[in-house]
């Protein structure tokens, strides 16, 4: 790379600075700005079996610098914009062969809010930007091309007193590289939506969007007209001793496809629900229940769903099996690809780092992996993973990872990635989509609950759901009746119990799960309890049936102020659809002390035992147990520590422990300077191997909005065949001028 180029870039980002800094005396104007300004040293060694040493080393300068304005002009008109730019000048050495390299993004967004309240127009624009350049010494630059995202369009609202909440949507997106070459794709779309809620208790809502996306690389263009209405109706009565509701949604869809060329014609498929799970001991990917998220299926792909696959979770000890899910409305919904977004722009060598499984269900109780079928690609504009999976139709399909290992990255930017939303799609190519298809599909969900002994809390529960479509046939249904009831017989002895019939399917084709749930408690004295539950089901599907039973007793006891002993001991037997049968117990025992206000000791071990026989597969043995350990000190507000421990092992793989602490100190008042210092070690005795990360971090909070912060980071990593060491400085200053 020559020198006149960097200058001119160097100058450029002065420039920024300069500008940003400005807008420090612009404040009274509505200007807000951000110079985040990081410097990244570190280097790695391979040492092989034979003694051979391969070396390289990086320095990288990440810089991020973000200008917004925002201005009430008139009483009826706002502006709205900011500016984001980043660039990475980065130099790596392997072996004395050195490549320099830079990436640049920006993006620009600007918006204005014109009209009161009751009528307004907000039009918008935005444009994405990036590329890279790399050169190795004495060999041409080589500059990779430029990718564009641009849109721009209008939201017009109208929200008049006594009638419909009218939207209207006008927008044109577009994604191209700068020779459009490779990419040039065009979307158009116009989106109209009603909603009436001014009567208590009745929702009525439309909406209708047209959408048209070109592909002129691939002669593909793709038209899709989605309408959409609903209407529902909730009360409840005899002081809510009868609460019903009832909705009912229809819907009209119709695509286009016209291709000369090439290409792939990419269809979402709705789900009815969002799932979601964090798996803990015993608990793994091929048996367990998710439970309902409806975060991941809300349309905001901005917002967290409480799930976290960064580093932060793998420091604090929980590698724990993130499971996101969806359930569809049939068996009969094809889908080959899962869309899984995250709230950041993650880098190669982050996005690449997460591993990913499939899995299918008919049931949300037994899973049967699904094969991915390519490699899992992160969008250059969109925060999106994009899983291939084989083709399948089934009512519950799930994606799993786990957090992010620690030693991927030392960049705090990345200690939480938080999931926002699941996406299905199903993608075939243009010459094997139908031209033109039809979809008139609606469902009705009604819901009733009546109270019949308030004393002892009786009462009876009903639910179903219709859903009908053209290419449904015949139509999908679920019926749940439900009866429960629970009270405290006295003020030690309480209890309580379901018992639950789901029924759903189609004409000829009926599976049903009959479900019971009871619970004894006993609480003596305050310092002092057990319980014991049970909780059955059976299962009747096409392909067999399902009958699994579960037994705990558990039980806490608090003898001394912080003392706390818990304990559970349980046992489960199963049959599935082969015939296969499985039986185990597991125990959990817990122990938390905290003999002072400022000491805090807490251990568990748990053990989970199963045998599995008959069916067509041989006999099973399986054992797991989990051992764990923590300890948090704080003697004083300055200093504080944590350390723990975890050892997990189970009969096909070696043992693995997992080591931590953290230390803490915080010489200043109101915490202007906090240093900390963290080990982490995984070991596996088993393959004889060995991951350490350890190191000291520091930060500075200069004032309000600035800061600095500082981390040293050694990793090592132990193999029979391979042994890995390297050593990362990485140094951020943020200055925030508002």
């Amino acid at each position: 790379m020559t020198g006149s180029p960097r200058a001119v870039r160097v100058l450029r980002a002065i420039a920024v600075s300069a500008m940003l800094a400005g807008a420090g005396a612009a404040r009274a104007q509505g200007l807000t700005a951000l110079i985040e300004a990081g410097y990244l040293s570190g280097n790695l060694t391979l040492v092989d079996p034979a003694g051979r040493e391969t070396t390289s080393s990086t320095i990288a300068y990440p810089q991020r610098y973000r200008l917004s304005y925002s201005q009430q002009l008139y009483p009826f008109l706002s502006l709205n914009a900011s500016g984001l730019y980043e660039w990475t000048p980065a130099t790596t050495n392997t072996d004395g062969l050195e490549r320099q390299s830079d990436g640049q993004r920006w993006n620009v967004f600007a918006s204005a809010n014109i009209g009161p309240p009751i009528l307004n127009l907000t039009p918008y624009y935005l444009r994405r930007q990036e590329f890279a350049t790399s050169q190795v010494l004495g060999q041409p630059v080589f500059t990779s091309p430029t990718l564009v995202n641009q849109g721009y369009g209008a939201f017009l609202a109208w929200n008049p007193a006594g009638l419909p909440v009218l939207g209207l949507k006008l927008s044109r997106n577009e994604n191209f590289d700068s020779a459009r070459a490779f990419q040039d794709t065009v979307t158009d779309e116009v989106q109209l939506t009603a909603t009436y809620l001014d009567i208590p208790q009745l929702t009525l809502r439309y909406s209708a969007r047209y959408t048209d996306e070109q592909n002129r690389i691939q002669a593909l263009d793709y038209q899709d007209l989605d309408q959409a209405a609903q209407v529902g109706w909730s009360g409840s009565w005899l002081d809510q001793r009868v609460a019903f509701s009832v909705m009912y949604n229809l819907g009209y869809r119709i695509t286009w496809v016209d291709s000369s060329g090439g290409g792939f014609v990419t269809l979402q498929q709705f789900p009815v629900a969002g799932l979601s799970l964090v798996e803990v001991f015993p608990s793994v990917p091929s048996r367990n229940t998710l439970q309902p998220n409806p975060a991941l299926i809300d349309g905001d792909v901005t917002s967290s769903a409480g799930l976290d696959i960064g580093y932060a979770p793998s420091l604090n000890g929980d590698v724990n099996f993130r499971d996101m899910g969806l359930q569809f409305a049939n068996v009969s919904t094809p889908v080959n690809s899962l869309w899984i977004w995250v709230d950041r722009q993650l880098p190669p060598n982050v996005a690449g780092a997460f591993s990913w499984t499939a899995w299918q269900s008919d049931d949300n109780l037994s899973w049967t992996e699904v094969p991915i079928t390519g490699p899992v690609i992160f969008g250059t504009f969109q925060n999106r993973f994009e899983i291939p999976i084989a083709r399948t139709q089934a009512r519950y399909l799930k994606v799993v990872t786990r957090p992010l290992a620690a030693a991927v990255t030392v960049d705090p930017r990345f200690a939480d990635i938080f999931v926002t939303e699941a996406q299905a799609y199903l993608i075939v190519p243009a010459s094997q989509a139908q031209r033109k298809t039809e979809l008139v599909s609606s469902n009705l969900t009604t819901y009733l609950r009546l109270l019949f002994w308030r004393e002892w809390n009786l009462a009876y529960d009903f639910s179903a759901f219709v859903a009908q479509s053209n290419t449904l046939t015949p139509n999908f249904w679920t019926i749940t009746n439900g009866l429960s009831a629970g009270r405290r017989l006295t003020s030690v002895w309480a209890v309580s119990g379901q018992l639950q019939r789901t029924d759903n399917g189609v004409q000829g084709d009926h599976e049903s799960v009959s479900r019971l749930n009871a619970m004894l408690s006993a609480d003596p004295l305050p310092t002092i309890g057990a319980g014991l539950t049970y909780s059955g089901a059976v299962g009747q599907f096409r392909s067999g049936t399902i009958i699994t039973n579960s037994l705990t007793l558990l039980g806490h006891l608090d003898p001394w102020e912080g003392v706390n002993v818990y304990g559970s001991l349980g046992y489960t037997w199963a049959r599935d659809q082969s015939g296969r049968t499985s039986n185990g117990a597991n125990t959990v025992v817990s122990v938390t002390l905290a003999p002072m206000r400022t000491l805090l000791l807490a251990g568990t071990w748990s053990l989970n035992s199963g045998y599995q026989s008959g069916g067509s597969l041989p006999p099973r043995d399986n054992r797991q147990t989990l051992l764990q350990g923590t300890v948090s000190f704080t003697p004083i507000p300055a200093f504080s520590f944590s350390a723990g421990a975890t050892r997990t092992a189970n009969l096909f793989t070696s043992p693995q422990t997992l080591a931590n602490f953290v230390a803490g100190f915080s010489p200043f008042p109101y915490g202007q300077l906090l240093i900390r210092f963290s080990y982490n070690e995984t070991l596996e005795s088993g393959s004889e191997s060995r991951v350490r990360l350890y190191g000291p971090s520091l930060r500075w909070n200069i004032r309000p909005g600035s800061f600095l912060d500082m981390n040293y980071t050694w990793t090592e990593t132990v193999q029979p065949a391979l042994y890995t060491f390297g050593r990362t400085l990485f140094a951020q200053l943020t200055i925030s001028l508002r």
